[in-house]
């Protein structure tokens, strides 16, 4: 009887811990789906949600291009950033070189978020008036293109008088 109570107790343990990490792997997997919802809704890629198709399909070619366009400035920063890595772990820190590293990965940053930004304004400025205004709504949403809050833009506001 002692050696199937101690059976029954060891089985018991191993099928919480069997329960318990199962839950827990459903649960990461949940939420981490959810977070990625959360962060693709968040994504500049969906502010031509509202669009018209033939709009939304010329501003996913955009965004795409710009994404190949890109991809020097993000090896650059990347690079970069191994090369600070490299030089905080030296024996010698050199701050001036960690320093210099640093301006070189934001100009590169830089440089890839301004061509993406003219862009996209550059798409906008091509666009009806109607769908400029919906994309600059999706851009506020999601995108870096968040104004002040204040009254929505519905029309040109005339210059003010001097």
């Amino acid at each position: 009887m002692s050696r199937i109570r101690t059976w029954l107790i060891v089985s018991v343990i191993f099928n919480v811990f069997l329960i318990g990490g199962i839950a827990g792997a459903l649960y990461r997997w949940k939420g981490d789906e959810h977070a990625m919802l959360a962060q693709q809704h968040r994504n500049i890629r969906f502010a031509a949600q509202e669009l018209a198709p033939q709009y939304r399909k010329a501003y996913a070619a955009l965004l795409k291009q710009q994404q190949r366009n890109a991809a020097p400035y993000a090896k650059e920063a990347r690079q970069g950033r191994q090369y600070v890595a490299r030089l905080l772990m030296a024996p010698q820190l050199d701050q001036q070189a960690i320093s210099l590293a640093l301006t070189h990965i934001r100009t590169a940053e830089f440089e890839h978020r301004r061509e993406l930004e003219e862009s996209i304004v550059a798409f906008a400025a091509a666009l009806p008036f109607d769908e400029r205004i919906l994309l600059v709504q999706g851009l506020q949403r999601r995108g870096s293109f968040q104004l002040p809050a204040g009254p929505q833009p519905s029309a040109p506001q005339p210059a003010a008088p001097h």
